[in-house]
């Protein structure tokens, strides 16, 4: 798995925290360019995009429940 992810998107293994099991996971989810139209697209695809969770004068966001999980 890990020579994989170095061969086709070596720039994900160094971000902070990405690891082989998480780029692959990405890179999987992703599948092909042009498939998100941004990258908040992809981050609501995989259920990390906040979502307004407000009441009253109270201001809040929470992790959106959908996605690919």
């Amino acid at each position: 798995m890990l020579v994989l992810v170095r061969e086709v998107a070596p720039e994900l293994l160094d971000l902070l925290g990405v690891g082989p099991i998480t780029a692959t996971q990405i890179l999987v989810s992703w599948s092909h360019p042009g498939r998100f139209r941004s990258e908040a697209a992809f981050a609501s695809f995989a259920g990390v995009s906040p979502i307004p969770a407000s009441s009253g004068l109270t201001n809040r966001h929470r992790l959106i429940r959908s996605g690919d999980r």
